[in-house]
């Protein structure tokens, strides 16, 4: 176990935690969802229970929280929620729950006209969306192990047409091949 503690410890600092985080608080960030208790751990005790650092929540004034995580209930290097329904004029705040990612529109995966975004990396950034339709956006680093997400925003005019472009995006993934497809399909 305080091997493992080591390797967090080495981990989290070129994932670019912040040094004035706990020792506690950066062992926790890391433990996968599927981490195996040693008796006695402190974890055994959450066997089965999400935690509250990876639920969806939204502020109440028309904002949405998307999370970047290397780890969530839904698997390694994801967005939580990764497949978002809001209305036109609301926003979504991206925010790097998790050091080392970002959030950027991939060309081709929005509807036409939008303006892109890329945010900074390990930086909130804050869209307000508009225009209706499907938007496909990715962590520029991780974009290879398929840590993309969806966002509908109204009617999903361009559904067909980002389900088509979205075909060579995915064969770059180098894992979670199905991850984009299986988002795309949950669209209505």
């Amino acid at each position: 176990m305080r091997l493992f503690f080591v390797f967090a410890c080495m981990l989290a600092m070129n994932l670019g935690f912040a040094a004035t985080e706990t020792d506690d608080v950066v062992f926790e960030r890391l433990k996968s969802p599927a981490s195996v208790c040693v008796m006695g751990d402190p974890c055994s005790e959450n066997i089965g229970k999400v935690s509250a650092v990876n639920a969806v929540t939204e502020t109440g004034d028309g904002t949405h929280i998307i999370k970047m995580l290397n780890s969530g209930p839904s698997g390694t290097m994801v967005f939580e929620p990764a497949n978002l329904k809001i209305s036109p004029g609301e926003s979504v705040t991206f925010v790097p729950t998790d050091g080392g990612h970002n959030s950027a529109s991939i060309p081709g995966l929005i509807p036409e006209g939008v303006e892109p975004w890329e945010g900074g990396m390990s930086k909130e950034l804050k869209i307000t969306f508009e225009k209706e339709g499907v938007y496909v956006y990715q962590c520029t680093p991780h974009v290879m192990m398929a840590m993309v997400g969806v966002i509908t925003v109204g009617s999903p005019t361009n559904l067909e047409q980002i389900i088509n472009k979205s075909k060579d995006l995915q064969k770059g993934f180098m894992m979670n091949k199905d991850r984009l497809r299986g988002y795309l399909s949950e669209i209505k």
